[in-house]
């Protein structure tokens, strides 16, 4: 079993969902659950780090990170040896690749 370390980002990415759902509807508890299901889903990481996709940069470069969706998530990751490191959890609509690799500024075009 594999062990989990999860970057600081990951709470502030989790802040951010939290409060857009709440924004969006008044039933907290399925902000929890929600909640609760991402992270579920990081710890099975554990179990089966490398089962989920490689993650390609534009051109078919390997980027090193791997990630799972879930839901309309998508939970970024590294595997090191016998560890994952969590990089972050982004909604499938947003832009991952100018979040995780700033190389891809606005201005360039991927």
């Amino acid at each position: 079993m594999a062990k989990i370390l999860i970057s600081p980002e990951i709470r502030n990415d989790l802040i951010g969902i939290s409060d857009y759902l709440s924004y969006l509807t008044d039933d907290p508890e399925r902000v929890d659950k929600l909640t609760e299901s991402l992270l579920d889903a990081v710890d099975q990481l554990a179990v089966f780090p490398r089962m989920d996709k490689k993650l390609y940069l534009p051109g078919g470069e390997d980027s090193g990170y791997r990630c799972v969706v879930h839901k309309q998530y998508m939970i970024v990751y590294i595997v090191r040896e016998e560890t994952v490191y969590v990089a972050r959890i982004v909604h499938t609509s947003k832009d991952y690749l100018r979040r995780l690799f700033p190389r891809f500024s606005s201005d360039k075009q991927l």
